[in-house]
């Protein structure tokens, strides 16, 4: 796996973990 793919997978990975905590606090009202 080169650097770049590594660091796209990274960021999705990322992005997808921001997203499920904010609609995880929106749920628990936070």
């Amino acid at each position: 796996m080169s650097g770049v793919n590594f660091m796209l997978f990274l960021g999705c990975f990322l992005l997808e973990w921001s997203f499920d905590k904010d609609h995880l606090a929106e749920k628990i009202g936070i």
